[in-house]
């Protein structure tokens, strides 16, 4: 895993995103390995990564539905592959 450094941001990446939160922290490296080595890992990263907060909000053109949230907690919670296992397994090796 490439070191972090404090204040790096890449360029094109809007903050506030999951993906910047991951350009932020210099993973995307790990994040393409786990995915290569692990096809619902990756499946369940796609999931988490296209999530938008806005659609909570009513009159939204495609709002969540409650499969949408389920395949969202599921991605982030799941003890096997989840996306929140993940993340813990890299910060415990920083």
């Amino acid at each position: 895993m490439k070191a972090w450094r404090s204040g790096q941001r890449l360029i094109g990446v809007p903050s506030g995103t999951t993906s910047s939160f991951i350009a932020d922290a210099v993973i995307k490296d790990d994040l393409r390995a786990a995915c290569r080595a692990n096809m619902t890992f990756e499946a369940y990263w796609l999931t988490v990564r296209d999530w938008s907060h806005e659609r909570r909000y009513p009159g939204d053109a495609n709002p969540v539905t409650r499969k949408d949230g389920l395949d969202l907690l599921l991605a982030v919670i799941n003890p096997n592959n989840g996306v929140m296992k993940w993340l813990q397994e890299l910060y415990r090796s920083i």
